[in-house]
């Protein structure tokens, strides 16, 4: 029989593309995986949803104060209790390949214990990429967080064989449980931003690798709910928004726990270099263009 793969997908008032995402998990080729959605608080009719047109998916609720990494550790928790083999962690808003676990799978007999990336695209593109993995990188000053390809066409030549990273993207990260039990669960305190970050290159300094495996496929949906285009707008140049509402990914405490913890000699000129860039894309390039920054 083929290892057992807990899904778990973290949701939050997103039924539209939820319905997407599991209609293409329906059409995955691999005979024992398990969905499981985290309904974190759910006002939109998902769970109602689940039980009328996909009731074959375990649903766990949250009373809207889990975010993504309290959901992802719910769903590890539910893998762990029922002896699954393998966890795997998407989005609401990615939709995979019918092949994806079967190449994980493929991948993970090959490198042992590893945890492993997938290779993903903007949805309703010509196959422009989202995330392949990526490295710590050294920049004119400080530190930063480099994806090689995002943004940019797949050439069919670049990211074709596994390779090893240092950091993985939230979305697809597959691991035997094994590294769950060895450190243990995502940091909560990140709620939003940087658990997925966080998470994997916790494993990476404990002696995990991690590899970015591109036969595993999907599509990230990355156009922006409405609810969260009408905060966007709301908050575009709102300094306190920006830096300390937990949906920011510019939340200067998790900015400064992250690079702190991980990279402490580099910090601060870091975390410098960080919030020069927010000035300069909500502040300074608008004033300049006169067109407001794009959140992606």
């Amino acid at each position: 029989m083929n290892p057992s793969i807990a899904v778990i997908i973290p949701t939050y008032n997103n039924k539209a593309r939820l319905r997407t995402a599991l209609s293409h998990w329906q059409r995955v080729d691999y005979d024992n995986f398990k969905l499981i959605v985290i309904n974190d608080g759910c006002t939109d009719g998902t769970k109602e949803l689940l039980k009328s047109e996909f009731p074959h998916v375990i649903q766990l609720f949250g009373d809207g104060n889990l975010w993504y990494a309290g959901c992802c550790n719910e769903g590890l928790r539910y893998a762990l209790d029922n002896n699954f083999d393998y966890g795997t962690v998407f989005n609401d808003d990615i939709y995979v390949d019918p092949e994806i676990l079967k190449a994980q799978v493929e991948c993970a007999r090959n490198y042992r214990g590893a945890m492993l990336g997938i290779k993903s695209y903007k949805w309703g593109t010509d196959k422009i990429l989202w995330s392949v993995g990526g490295y710590v990188t050294k920049r004119f000053i400080g530190l930063g967080l480099t994806f090689p390809g995002k943004n940019q066409p797949d050439d069919g030549s670049s990211f074709e064989e596994e390779f090893e990273v240092e950091i993985l993207d939230g979305a697809g990260q597959f691991y035997p449980l094994s590294i769950v039990r060895a450190i243990g669960f995502w940091d909560e305190r990140y709620k939003a931003y940087y658990a997925d970050v966080e998470y994997p290159l916790r494993a990476r300094r404990k002696g995990f690798r991690l590899i970015s495996n591109p036969k595993a496929i999907a599509w990230h949906d990355y156009e922006e709910s409405e609810i969260i285009l009408k905060n966007i707008k709301r908050y575009r140049f709102h300094l306190l928004y920006l830096l300390f509402n937990k949906k920011s990914n510019y939340n200067i405490v998790n900015v400064c726990r992250f690079w702190f913890t991980y990279f402490p000699l580099s910090a601060s000129l870091t975390v410098v270099r960080f919030y020069a860039g927010m000035i300069k894309t909500y502040y300074i390039n608008p004033i300049m263009t006169g067109k407001q920054p794009v959140e992606r």
